[in-house]
């Protein structure tokens, strides 16, 4: 029974250091919008740099 404790223990050990070694938590903001619905344009007094401005600016833009 001590051995398969320490075998557990010692698999918890390494997983949490896996864990820690390629998962970190980090805070990301992502902007997901249509630019161009059912293959219209937007109208023209729209400008897609105008759109993508937003404040504070996002890390990951995702456009459909």
């Amino acid at each position: 029974m001590y051995l398969i404790t320490m075998f557990v223990a010692i698999t918890m050990k390494f997983k949490n250091f896996i864990l820690e070694l390629f998962i970190f938590p980090f805070e990301c903001r992502i902007f997901v919008a249509t630019w161009n619905v059912a293959g219209k344009s937007p109208p023209s007094y729209l400008s897609l740099e105008d759109w993508l401005h937003i404040s504070p600016p996002a890390d990951i833009y995702v456009l459909g």
